[in-house]
């Protein structure tokens, strides 16, 4: 899908290249359904976090009630969030594919994706203030804009998690997952291991 979006990106009109994601993603779920009910395992690798404005994501899911779906999250601290991102686009503008960098704003879904834990709930994380303060450090490199931007993101997830008055919070996914996987403590092989065994094994724990 990256590819797709990076070959047609600013060859379409907004709209109509956001109606054609949708299209073709709703096409995706039609095949994923096909292939499971041939008995096909199949993997999907999407960032959803249940808010209203994924209805589209979330309907698609809808495509696939019935199945036997196993919900895998891999998470990742909000910091090495930002790192890698910013690893990515360097890598990116090294080897001429601006389509394949992504706007640091995108960072924000994690204020979308976690919510404050409470009693009870799985805990994946202590979210701490020097955590949103170094991810979203101003450089004097960044133009005015870029600066309020990254005020703006910090001050929302400063809100979102209440850490006006504290200096950390443990964060809870906002939707249920059946196993959690950390790509920050394990290597990208580790997590496919981990999850491997927890789908094929039902070895099932955060780790």
């Amino acid at each position: 899908m990256d590819i797709w979006l990076e070959k047609r990106n600013g060859y379409l009109p907004a709209q109509e290249l956001v109606d054609r994601v949708h299209q073709r993603v709703d096409s995706m779920y039609d095949d994923v359904r096909s292939l499971v009910l041939t008995g096909k395992n199949v993997l999907i690798d999407t960032v959803i976090s249940g808010l209203a404005g994924e209805d589209d994501s979330m309907r698609c899911f809808e495509k696939l009630e019935g199945l036997p779906l196993f919900m895998v999250l891999v998470y990742c601290p909000l910091p090495i969030v930002i790192e890698r991102m910013q690893q990515r686009n360097e890598e990116a503008l090294l080897h001429n594919q601006p389509g394949r960098m992504r706007p640091i704003v995108v960072s924000a879904k994690f204020g979308d994706i976690y919510q404050v834990a409470k009693k009870g709930d799985v805990v994946v994380d202590a979210l701490t203030k020097n955590n949103v303060e170094f991810a979203y450090k101003v450089s004097s490199e960044l133009c005015e804009q870029e600066k309020k931007l990254y005020e703006q993101l910090k001050g929302d997830l400063v809100s979102k998690f209440d850490l006006h008055n504290r200096d950390y919070v443990e964060i809870t996914p906002c939707l249920q997952y059946d196993y959690i996987v950390s790509s920050s403590t394990s290597t990208l092989a580790e997590c496919a291991q981990k999850i491997y065994d927890c789908v094929f094994y039902q070895s099932i724990s955060f780790s």
